[in-house]
């Protein structure tokens, strides 16, 4: 059975009505607001009054120039809208097909996703910039990062290290994870101007947020730099793929940097690796001294 769509044109869609019934439904402010500018970005688009079926929406976000960060928020505010009008179909844009291609952002895209500030206040904006610089030096997976409390940030001042104690990361292993001193003391201070939880990144009822939440900062972030690469491309494992190359030229031998990563095999270490031409430039010279300048 087919579902009529129950927009009622560009001119005459009732964003206001449909902020009050978010509210209702207990959507967050970041949501509401995003949700409005996406259903305004199509509006002007799509003479939503003479579409008789829904799949018209699908087909105009497939052959749309947007990111599919971008289709994908779109959908999900399509859906929302119907579902206040009472609406049960469900728009779903096509998984990818295979496995996410490795990719890894450069060090001026990793500078642009840190000085960004979209978010609504200034303790949202540094608890998010502080998020993703976590992410970017400690590596950590999306679900490691928002089981933080402060307790886990060590120091040891006898030799001056700085680390992360990660509890029952993937797997149910703990691991050390070094932080430079910058890091430490911007934890400690968001410690003391902001924290009333033991959890670094609290969702305000003294509980840790999602690992989706980590998720929608990512793409809030990327969609601030108003970069297309960034904003297809760019999630919370990229930071760890950045960290892995970042480690490797450092020269820090594959075995450190599965045990800072937390991989139980070097297999996966080298997959992470798989987008750096350097690891194939390191491989390549331990075999043959002309490559890397020898004689």
């Amino acid at each position: 059975m087919q579902h009529a769509l129950f927009f009622y044109g560009a001119d005459t869609m009732d964003l206001e009505k449909f902020k009050s019934w978010m509210l209702g439904e207990s959507y967050s402010m970041e949501t509401i607001k995003g949700y409005v500018r996406y259903l305004k970005q199509i509006q002007s688009e799509i003479d939503i009054d003479e579409l008789d079926e829904y799949f018209e929406v699908a087909k105009y976000l497939h052959e749309a120039e947007f990111s599919r960060h971008q289709k994908n928020n779109i959908a999900k505010a399509v859906n929302a809208y119907l579902k206040m009008k009472g609406v049960d179909y469900r728009l779903k844009l096509d998984k990818r097909s295979g496995p996410r291609d490795i990719w890894i952002p450069s060090d001026e895209q990793k500078k642009q996703l840190l000085e960004v500030s979209p978010w609504k206040n200034r303790y949202y904006n540094e608890r998010n910039n502080l998020m993703l610089r976590i992410l970017f030096e400690a590596g950590l997976r999306a679900e490691e990062v928002v089981s933080l409390r402060f307790s886990d940030l060590k120091r040891k001042k006898d030799v001056d290290r700085h680390y992360i104690h990660v509890k029952m990361g993937k797997g149910g292993k703990d691991r050390i994870v070094p932080v430079s001193e910058d890091l430490y003391e911007e934890i400690k201070k968001f410690e003391k101007y902001y924290s009333s939880s033991k959890w670094i990144f609290d969702n305000g009822n003294n509980e840790p947020l999602s690992s989706k939440t980590v998720r929608q900062i990512c793409y809030q972030a990327a969609e601030a730099t108003e970069e297309e690469d960034l904003n297809e491309n760019f999630h919370p494992h990229a930071c760890r793929h950045y960290r892995a190359v970042e480690l490797l030229d450092e020269d820090v031998n594959l075995e450190a940097i599965r045990r800072f990563l937390g991989h139980s095999s070097l297999e996966t270490t080298k997959q992470y690796l798989s987008g750096s031409d350097n690891l194939i430039f390191k491989e390549f010279e331990k075999k043959d001294k002309h490559i890397s300048g020898g004689v």
